[in-house]
């Protein structure tokens, strides 16, 4: 009997690794091959800073490129600036984003099923394989939130799996401490994360997460008021947990000064003000599936957004419940929870505050309504971005009540096979949004970003960016910039990920970078004059004033549009007149 129990046990845990490696291979297909409209923004967003490393030799701070020229420094979605740049420099703005954000994923897991270990430990006695914390990973990460966000392009959200590693390391530093290696590995984390693409998993996800921290610490403190130094061992606690956060913080506050600065100067407006979700709405959207573009059962969002900033759908959450009224059962009078240990506070705050975040602007003093209007003046939208946070504290919560039979440990290696099954179905539904002309396309791309190299040094025109109808994912307009840019041309109209003041331009608008005929100077000027992405460089030629057709925004709140003489700093610009077409620049601003 021990025998076939033995040799059930090692065929279930190679089962779990084979299904394990089939989960991340599907994962790998559905990134690489994923292309859909925003994918195509990024691409752009990376290359204009890619050229700005490797050709101009400067920091991407400022391109002439896109949208009539934008501040790079202070694109809240911008990795540029960023050590996670890494893989853009190292492999060119296409397969190096996709690079970045399989990376983050890997990372994402390692630091969730770290997490799931940590609030285990300390939840109970019991010690469970690493392989089935490395299961419940997967399934928080590899679920529909972040699938769909990199389906349809949002790789912020990609690395916000990055994230779930401060949340590793704050919660361990308080409840452990940090070692010398942790807490140095915790500030390159936070940096790269605050000096890079830091709006969504900031806004979204770490916002709950603090201010839960925040409800925890001060019940926590009045908890253990009545122990002997306990003002000096909490404030220790709180170093080791908020200590590499303050120094990443400090790294990266080149980025958040920037990028808070410019919208502070040139606010972002929505027209969606408002929003909520009643619960019954929450639950359904974390509970139910997607089949190709829609919830597999019928329902009505009540709102304007699509699927995808919905769905957080993972098998985490059913997994989560059924144990948690499993315990519920077998604790007549809920012996024992209104004790419950650190951790288990910790995880049963943190879903109620991710829970209310959820639901939106319910009330004058709900959590969004406050952070969006104190915090953020309103620029932040669509509340199902916060489902993330309850999916995560449902796997806390999992952690703190599961207990497995001692005498069958290999019955959660069985129960982690069919989970990864149930995932592995999950994310062929994806599949159904790839065509074969779109596989084509992904693998026509160039390996090597120096076979591009050859047309960026002379960049003579703008050219705008023309509506057109797409075969992608949603049947409105697209946004095609990267094909413009790759061929170092640059973009008078086009997705725009920053507020900024309006200006319009014609749909057939040429115009050269230069503009010689304002003054009439030598027809040299235009044609000697030289531009890197953050500076354009006159000719001796070009004499008096000289427009530039770019409109330089600074970052920090000046004047977005003004003349120069040659050899002054800035920019200058001239847009057309009053009788151009009515095709705004930056179609779709905002930090999507």
């Amino acid at each position: 009997m021990r025998i076939a129990e033995a040799e059930t046990g090692v065929g279930a845990k190679w089962a779990l690794y084979v299904s394990m490696a089939l989960a991340a291979l599907c994962v790998v297909l559905l990134t690489v091959f994923s292309n859909h409209y925003d994918w195509d923004a990024f691409y752009a967003l990376a290359e204009v800073d890619y050229r700005a490393w490797w050709v101009d030799h400067e920091l991407p701070l400022w391109s002439y490129q896109l949208c009539a020229g934008i501040s790079r420094i202070a694109d809240p979605q911008a990795f540029g600036l960023s050590p996670l740049f890494i893989w853009v420099l190292i492999f060119g703005s296409f397969w190096g984003l996709k690079l970045l954000v399989l990376s983050s994923l890997a990372l994402g897991v390692f630091f969730t099923a770290r997490l799931m270990e940590l609030v285990h430990r300390h939840a109970s006695e019991q010690s469970l394989p690493g392989r089935l914390y490395v299961t419940l990973a997967m399934l928080f990460v590899f679920g529909n939130y972040f699938m769909w966000h990199l389906l349809v392009g949002h790789v912020t959200f990609g690395v916000m799996s990055l994230a779930v590693g401060i949340v590793y390391l704050t919660l361990k530093g308080y409840l452990e401490g940090l070692s010398r290696w942790e807490f140095g590995w915790g500030t390159l984390l936070a940096w790269q994360h605050y000096s890079g693409a830091f709006y969504h998993s900031t806004i979204y996800f770490l916002v709950p997460f603090f201010v839960a921290f925040g409800i925890f610490g001060c019940v926590e403190l009045i908890r253990q008021r009545r122990e002997p130094g306990v003002l000096h061992r909490f404030g220790s606690r709180l170093r080791q947990a908020l200590g590499f956060n303050v120094a990443g913080i400090v790294l990266g506050g080149y980025k958040i000064w920037a990028a808070w600065s410019y919208s502070r100067g040139i606010g972002r407006r929505h027209d969606v003000v408002g929003e909520v979700l009643d619960p019954t709405q929450v639950g359904f959207q974390l509970l139910v599936p997607t089949w190709h573009r829609e919830f597999l059962f019928e329902f009505d969002l009540g709102n304007f957004w699509d699927v995808h900033e919905y769905s957080a759908f993972s098998l985490l959450v059913p997994l989560a419940l059924a144990v948690g009224l499993w315990t519920l059962a077998r604790r007549p009078g809920f012996k024992g929870l209104f004790n419950p240990s650190s951790v288990g506070l910790f995880a049963g705050i943190y879903l109620f505050v991710a829970f209310l975040f959820s639901l939106g602007d319910f009330a004058m003093l709900s959590p969004y309504g406050l952070v969006n209007r104190l915090l953020l003046s309103g620029e932040a939208r669509i509340i199902g971005r916060f489902h993330v946070g309850i999916v995560l504290a449902l796997g806390m919560v999992l952690m703190v009540l599961l207990r497995l039979p001692s005498r069958r440990p290999w019955l959660g290696d069985i129960a982690s096979v069919l989970l990864l099954a149930g995932l592995i179905g999950n994310l062929a539904g994806f599949a159904t949004l790839m065509s074969k002309s779109q596989l084509q396309k992904i693998l026509s791309y160039p390996s090597e970003p120096s076979a591009l190299m050859q047309s960026w040094r002379r960049i003579k025109l703008f050219l705008p960016y023309v509506p057109r109808k797409g075969d992608e994912l949603r049947p409105d307009a697209t946004v095609n910039m990267y094909q413009y840019v790759l061929k170092g041309e640059g973009i008078l109209n086009c997705y725009n990920a920053l507020p900024r003041l309006p200006g319009r331009a014609p749909r057939r608008f040429f115009v050269p970078l230069i503009n010689a005929s304002a003054t009439a100077p030598s027809p040299q000027c235009g044609a000697k004059s030289r531009y890197t992405q953050n500076r354009i460089i006159l000719s001796e030629a070009c004499r008096d004033l000289v427009c530039v057709n770019a409109a330089h925004i600074n970052p920090y709140g000046g004047t977005p549009l003004f003349e120069i003489t040659p050899g002054s700093p800035g920019f200058c610009a001239r847009l057309p007149g009053k009788d151009a077409e009515d095709n705004p620049l930056g179609v779709g601003a905002g930090t999507d």
